[in-house]
């Protein structure tokens, strides 16, 4: 069975994602550090996000309806 802990370096490289690619929309091009750069505010609330979708995937195993 494959190992299900979720650690803070993939919620963060999931976090990076999705602030990317909510940027990308906009015509912005990827930034490596992006979380860096995003006021505090933002950046929780994209860390929450990425963290509730990895242990929805996790939960369903990765299914998608």
């Amino acid at each position: 069975m494959a190992d299900s802990t979720i650690t803070r370096e993939m919620i963060e490289a999931a976090a990076a994602a999705i602030a990317n690619a909510r940027g990308g929309r906009r015509g912005v091009p990827e930034i490596v550090n992006i979380l860096d750069m995003l006021p505090d505010s933002i950046r929780a609330e994209i860390v929450e996000d990425a963290e509730a979708a990895l242990k929805a995937a996790l939960a369903t195993g990765g299914a998608r309806g």
